[in-house]
């Protein structure tokens, strides 16, 4: 079982890892200079392979026998149903400009577009809101049905996320300048109301 959650933490290392070399800036150079034209369906492409991986990857780890990290009891299950209910609908507001608007849908399916800043709406909470709307959906799941499994999978992926949100933050301020900087100094990354660190 040990093993089994040894394989199951490397397996979803792996798919974020693939899951950023996919969206790396000279991975898709490496496509747009051999894809031609259509690299414009690079994009479409990057979110059908991590859509079918991640079916994948989650109908395995449900397979995977496992232990309960706590006993169950009544609270939990709740507190885990309020949690994902907030996270799901945090990430359908953070989604929904791609199914209100037909720029937006471009983006999501075609690559190369022009990248704009959205600070306004949810935004103007905290800087991620799809991470943390996801934090809270993954972790809910966890507090409703708490095994050990959920909880690798979890953590692999908080800890991805995290390292990620420092390496997005860099290339936003390289893309926007100024202006993400002052957004930056403004509001808070990822947990409404924390206090912001210096920008450096």
């Amino acid at each position: 079982m040990f093993t089994s959650h040894i394989v199951l933490a490397l397996a979803w290392a792996g798919y974020c890892i693939l899951h950023s070399m996919l969206a790396n800036t000279k991975v898709k150079q490496f496509f747009r200079d051999r894809l031609g034209d259509a690299f414009r369906f690079y994009r479409s492409f990057y979110l059908l392979t991590a859509g079918v991986l991640l079916v994948f990857l989650v109908k395995w780890q449900i397979g995977i026998l496992t232990n309960w990290i706590w006993q169950p009891f009544w609270l939990q299950y709740p507190v885990g149903i309020v949690m994902v209910i907030a996270g799901l609908a945090g990430i359908a507001i953070c989604l929904r400009k791609y199914f209100l608007s037909s720029a937006g849908f471009k983006d999501l399916v075609y690559e190369g577009g022009t990248p704009v800043l959205v600070i306004n709406g949810i935004h103007r909470l905290v800087r991620h809101p799809l991470y943390l709307s996801t934090f809270i959906f993954i972790w809910g799941m966890l507090v409703y049905h708490p095994v050990w499994s959920l909880f690798v999978a979890n953590l692999v992926i908080t800890i991805y996320t995290l390292i990620g949100i420092g390496l997005e933050e860099k290339k936003l301020m390289a893309i926007f300048g100024d202006q993400y900087i002052r957004y930056r100094e403004q509001v808070p990354m990822i947990w409404p109301g924390m206090k912001n660190k210096p920008v450096v």
